[in-house]
C-alpha cells in the first residue's frame, strides 16, 4: 500500500515538472529572442510569428521528453505526423492564394506546431493527474543532477555549432538583418543529419525495448533482496544483451551511412536543391560525422543508464571542444 501511495504522489508531480520548467525556459528563452527580433531586422508580422513558433518549440520539445520517458512513441509520431499534414497542406492553400512566402511559411509552421503542443499537453495530462500544488519542486534537484544539464548543454553545442561557425565562413550569406546562413551547407547538413535517425530509431525499438526489461531485472533483484546467484545471472543476461543490440545497432548505422554515401549523388540529382560538387562533398562529410556522433550518442546514453554522469560530462565537454575548435 506504501508504494501504491508513492507512485500517485510521484505521477502527481509529473505535470507540475512539466509547466514548472516549462514556464522557466519560457521566460529565459523568450525574453533573450526577443531581444535578438527587436534588433534583428524583421517586420512586426514576421517577429511575431517567429516569436510565436519559439515558444512553441520550447512546450513541445519539453513535453516530448516526458512522454519518451512514459515511452508513448506511438503519441508523439501521431503530432508530429499530424503537425506535419497541417504544416504542409496549409502551406500550400496560403501559397496558392499567392500570399507573401516568407509570411505564410511561418503562419503554417506555427499552427502546425500549435496542433502538436495541443496533442501533447492533452496526452501528458491524459497520463498524469493534474494537482494544484507549486510548481517548481524540482528546482531542488539542480545540484544532484547538474551534470545532466550541462551533458545536454554540451551535446547541442557539439551538434549544432558547425551550423554557426559556417554562417559567418566564406560561404555564409546574410538573409536579412541579423539573420545569417550558409546554404551549401545548411542544405547537405540537414540531410546528412536524417542520416543519424537510423540510430535513434534502433536505440529506441531495439536496444531500449530489448535491454530494458534485462535491466530492470537486473536491478530489482538487488531492491527485492535476491540471491547472489540470481543477481550474477541477470548481471549477464543484461551485459551479453546490452553488447549484442549495441553492435548490431553501431553495424546497421555504418552500413546505412555507407549505403546514403554511395547512392547520395544519384538521389540529390533528383531533388530541386541545386547540389553542386562542393554541397556533395559537404553531404560525404557531414553523413560521416552523423553516423559517427549517432553511434557515440547512444553510448553516453547507456552511460546515463548506468548514472554514470561524471563519465557523460567528460565525453559531451570533449565532443564539444573538439568540434568548435
Amino acid at each position: 500500500m506504501w508504494q501504491i501511495s508513492s507512485l500517485k504522489k510521484r505521477t502527481k508531480q509529473f505535470c507540475r515538472h512539466f509547466w514548472g520548467s516549462t514556464v522557466i525556459m519560457l521566460l529565459v528563452g523568450c525574453v533573450l529572442y526577443g531581444i535578438f527580433l527587436i534588433f534583428s531586422g524583421a517586420t512586426l508580422l514576421q517577429g511575431i510569428l517567429c516569436f510565436t513558433l519559439f515558444g512553441e518549440l520550447i512546450i513541445v520539445w519539453n513535453a516530448m521528453s516526458f512522454l519518451s520517458a512514459i515511452k508513448d512513441y506511438k503519441g508523439i509520431f501521431l503530432s508530429f505526423l499530424a503537425s506535419v499534414a497541417v504544416s504542409i497542406l496549409l502551406g500550400a492553400f496560403l501559397l496558392w492564394l499567392k500570399l507573401p512566402v516568407i509570411e505564410s511559411l511561418l503562419f503554417s509552421v506555427s499552427v502546425g506546431y500549435g496542433v502538436m503542443l495541443i496533442w501533447d499537453v492533452i496526452l501528458l495530462h491524459r497520463y498524469f493527474p493534474h494537482t494544484a500544488l507549486g510548481a517548481f519542486p524540482f528546482l531542488k534537484w539542480i545540484d544532484a543532477f547538474l551534470p545532466l544539464a550541462l551533458s545536454g548543454f554540451f551535446m547541442n553545442i557539439g551538434m549544432f555549432s558547425h551550423l554557426v561557425i559556417m554562417w559567418f565562413s566564406d560561404i555564409g550569406v546574410r538573409v536579412h538583418g541579423l539573420f545569417y546562413s550558409a546554404p551549401w551547407y545548411d542544405v547537405p547538413a540537414l540531410l546528412a543529419f536524417m542520416t543519424a535517425l537510423m540510430t535513434t530509431v534502433n536505440f529506441v525499438v531495439s536496444v531500449e525495448v530489448n535491454f530494458y526489461p534485462k535491466y530492470r531485472n537486473h536491478y530489482s533483484l538487488y531492491n527485492d533482496k535476491g540471491t547472489i546467484d540470481n543477481i550474477k545471472q541477470a548481471e549477464k543476461e543484461m551485459i551479453g544483451t546490452l553488447k549484442t543490440e549495441l553492435f548490431y545497432t553501431a553495424l546497421k548505422q555504418l552500413l546505412f551511412t555507407a549505403t546514403v554515401i554511395a547512392l547520395g549523388g544519384y538521389l540529390l540529382d533528383l531533388l530541386p536543391l541545386g547540389f553542386n560538387e562542393v554541397m556533395r562533398g559537404y553531404f560525404r562529410t557531414l553523413c560521416v560525422g552523423y553516423g559517427v556522433y549517432a553511434i557515440g550518442n547512444m553510448l553516453m546514453l547507456i552511460l546515463l543508464y548506468f548514472t554514470d554522469y561524471k563519465g557523460a560530462l567528460i565525453t559531451t565537454a570533449v565532443f564539444a571542444a573538439t568540434t568548435v575548435a
